[in-house]
């Protein structure tokens, strides 16, 4: 038997209550996740439920997840996300039977807390949380409000179930994961101290006190997380240098990654550095990189010299976990030395770039199979502080995951952008990230005006591949291979008139197919290699790609 809720995405989580008359659950709707209540004899007659059937128990902007009920009926508690200073935590929250009023917060432990479940008498709720950087079992004793560690594991412990005199939970050791009994007499009983709480030990009771301590303020210590080198030697091509290297502190609020890409052969180098500060709520963004390249091909097949730096500051504002806007000031500076004739050019950009991104996506670990991704652009630049350009760019990007299945999905990407002024820029709407199968600049495919189209369809060739290259550095981990089918369109014009006299001919297409290689280096950071093998509906025309990451 199969049930559903009217305007629910998602219903999972379930939960029975006591007397087994009710069901919660946590039901998505617009990517919010909240507490839900729908009678059983209703549910067990499958169908679709209307919206008015289920009652929705919570209704705020954080995320809720896994409720459970009072063996009294009285209530239920669930995981429910905070808003503090630095970042989201996940709280224990109480919410009583049959009332209006909101969520209370209960005590617990610093950290995040995951899986809340009763004891048989009610006295206690066990819960999962990561309050010493590692995923144990606790205990909260609801008439004390006293909160306290119950085991100390090397691999973790994980969804715990209280029957009878003992614990129930799942954890990960040796390379497994198994399910274990753990006797009350055999659990730790350590106290531990309760992080701030705005609830009652129990409902309409007082408000926890907070017992009193020390503690040792946090000192910054960075550390490198990845480190990437590859090298390569040709009589040809020269030496060929790539380099990446990503660092960050024990908290998270500093995070440095840093590329770079030398090629003797072409006398080409490139650089460029990025660096974040996420201790508050607005992070502060900057991001430098430069370029130096001689002997570049221009699309006229003229050659020139290239400089280029960039450098920019930038912040965000989140509304909710879905919705920001992105602001930047960028200065750019290029020189373009062309050798026949001899121009020297000289173009100096200011600029100031706002967004608004609107982003649902969501999907497995290894990849999104659902949501959107909206994303609004404006950007100006301005003859100020020694510019020199002068435009405007306004741009519309919307990406939809459409699942077929737990890891198929149905992709659509669109976009759309227009560049006015003086100085107004080209985009570039051929090759990789636009129409496959067309060469990435060119008369055709770079106008100050476009509509560009890539539907995708990716669908698991082999799921679970699990293959392990550890005879070579740096080791990759093989995990899944994904068949990919396109179709890329893509439009561009010089001018508004140009659109009175549109016509399919002049629409740019391309069909093909490929595959996304899901990997991690080192077992620890994700790489997607991807081939793409793309056809000219016009002419037949070929190109063959291979590239990191997927486009979208």
């Amino acid at each position: 038997m199969r049930a559903a809720v009217e305007g629910l995405n998602e219903v999972r989580q379930p939960a029975f209550s006591p007397d087994g008359k009710k069901l919660a659950f946590i039901g998505m709707a617009g990517g919010y996740n909240d507490v839900y209540e729908a009678p059983v004899a209703r549910l067990a007659q499958g169908g679709s439920l209307a919206q008015g059937e289920a009652a929705r128990l919570t209704r705020n902007p954080q995320d809720e997840a896994s409720p459970a009920y009072a063996p009294d009926g009285s209530g239920l508690v669930f995981s429910c996300e905070t808003e503090v200073s630095s970042a989201p935590v996940r709280r224990l929250c109480w919410l009583p039977a049959g009332q209006a009023a909101p969520p209370r917060e209960l005590a617990g432990p610093e950290g995040n807390i995951y899986d809340p479940v009763f004891s048989p008498d009610g006295a206690n709720v066990f819960f999962i949380s990561d309050a010493e950087d590692n995923f144990e079992l606790y205990r909260l004793e609801l008439q004390s409000g006293r909160a306290q560690r119950l085991t100390r594991s090397i691999g973790g412990v994980f969804t715990p179930l209280a029957a009878g005199e003992g614990v129930y939970f799942s954890a990960f050791r040796r390379g497994d994961m198994h399910v274990y009994r753990a006797e009350a007499e055999t659990l730790l009983y350590e106290p531990v101290k309760p992080a701030a709480a705005t609830a009652a030990a129990e409902p309409g009771g007082e408000a926890f006190s907070l017992s009193s301590g020390t503690f040792r303020p946090y000192r910054f210590k960075a550390s490198t997380d990845l480190f990437f080198p590859a090298f390569m030697f040709s009589s040809p091509g020269g030496l060929f240098w790539m380099n990446y290297w990503q660092a960050s502190d024990m908290l998270g609020n500093h995070n440095l990654n840093l590329y770079l890409n030398y090629n003797s052969g072409s006398d080409y180098r490139s650089f460029q550095a990025s660096y974040s500060y996420a201790r508050w709520r607005m992070p502060l963004l900057v991001q430098v990189a430069g370029l130096a390249a001689n002997g570049v091909k221009a699309s006229g097949g003229l050659e020139y010299d290239k400089r280029y730096g960039r450098q920019s500051v930038g912040t965000a504002w989140p509304f909710d976990r879905h919705n920001r806007v992105e602001t930047f000031a960028v200065v750019k500076n290029e020189a373009n030395d062309y050798k026949e004739p001899q121009i020297k050019q000289r173009l100096h950009t200011r600029s100031l770039q706002s967004s608004y991104v609107r982003d649902t996506l969501n999907g497995l670990y290894l990849t999104a199979n659902r949501g959107s991704r909206t994303e609004l652009t404006c950007l100006k630049a301005l003859e100020t502080a020694g510019g020199n350009i002068k435009y405007d760019v306004y741009m519309f990007r919307y990406l939809k995951y459409f699942p077929l299945s737990k890891r198929a999905a149905f992709v659509n990407h669109f976009t759309t952008g227009r560049s006015v002024g003086r100085d107004r820029r080209l985009f570039g709407f051929g090759g990789l990230g636009g129409v496959r199968g067309f060469m990435s600049s060119g008369a055709r495919t770079e106008k100050p005006g476009i509509v560009l189209n890539n539907a995708e369809l990716r669908v698991p060739l082999f799921r679970d591949l699990d293959y392990y290259m550890w005879y070579m550095f740096p080791d990759f981990y093989f995990k899944s291979i994904y068949a990919k089918l396109f179709v890329d369109s893509g439009y561009g014009w010089d001018r508004g008139g140009e659109l009175g006299h549109f016509g399919a001919s002049q629409v740019s297409n391309s069909v093909g197919a490929g595959v996304n290689v899901h990997t991690f280096i080192l077992q620890a950071f994700q790489l997607v290699i991807s081939f793409d093998y793309a056809v000219r509906t016009s002419d037949g025309g070929k190109i063959f790609y291979l590239y990191l990451g997927p486009l979208f």
